[in-house]
């Protein structure tokens, strides 16, 4: 059996995209009392029916969100933008679904006019520990190996520690190297890879999918847990993102 690798490479919660904004940043006041930048990335992802659009989900607080508004930034800009990766929960009509966003440390406009490629930055990088024993399934003779993560992180209210939970699929070697390595449930793993949203309709409205495909596995024998404690703490986007927003994002996926 291959030996567990240790390994402190990767980043607990980062993430970067470059690509076109949807339209152009909305500006609010949180209820904390602080200017909140919101906009949508759009950035080419390959499907197996061809080139399809993914949407990343950015925000920005304070003065990372002034800085935005002096931007001056429209619709169609070309920016790239890094920070700290942020998963949450909110309630919709079809029910309760994760999303993704980018809380901004860096937004930088790029050329003008020009549009991104499948080559160009979606990635992410995360560590945490697994939730159960990872799921294996076989399609065709590619192994996909599905996995729960979860870390702790910090939120402003002092003192007080929210898990956040990221769902990942492994495909091909990497899948079979957790499959080799026999991971269970409490393990310490870290990936890279990049983020895909999509929706799908339902009865009761859209439904609303989230997950990490990774490309790169970082194994480690700890069952310790992950607390990310590399950055400021954190909104809670939840109680943050409102209902209007959200159809907003859903006007801009279907486009």
């Amino acid at each position: 059996m291959e030996t567990k690798k240790e390994s402190q490479a990767l980043a607990i919660n980062k993430q970067t995209v470059k690509g076109n904004l949807a339209a152009e940043p909305n500006f609010k006041e949180t209820k904390s009392g602080h200017l909140m930048a919101e906009f949508s990335v759009a950035h080419p992802v390959k499907r197996k029916t061809g080139i399809d659009t993914n949407y990343i989900s950015v925000v920005a607080f304070g003065d990372k969100a002034e800085e935005i508004k002096k931007l001056g930034l429209d619709k169609g800009a070309f920016v790239e933008v890094s920070g700290k990766a942020n998963f949450y929960e909110l309630d919709g009509k079809a029910g309760k679904h994760y999303q993704n966003a980018i809380i901004a440390n860096q937004t930088l406009v790029l050329e003008k006019g020009v549009k991104p490629t499948i080559t160009n930055h979606n990635e992410i990088e995360i560590k945490g520990n697994l939730t159960a024993d990872p799921e294996f399934v076989n399609k065709g003779d590619m192994l996909i190996a599905n996995l729960r993560l979860a870390n702790n992180h910090k939120t402003t209210k002092e003192g007080e520690n929210k898990v956040m939970f990221y769902n990942v699929s492994l495909y091909g070697k990497t899948a079979e190297m957790a499959e080799q390595n026999k991971l269970s449930k409490g393990d310490t793993v870290g990936v890279k890879g990049s983020v895909e949203n999509g929706q799908f309709a339902t009865e009761n409205g859209n439904r609303y999918t989230t997950k990490v495909n990774a490309g790169y596995i970082e194994l480690n024998s700890s069952k310790e847990q992950v607390i990310d404690a590399e950055h400021a703490p954190t909104v809670d986007l939840s109680a943050e993102k409102s209902e209007g927003q959200e159809k907003k994002r859903s006007k801009e996926m279907s486009m």
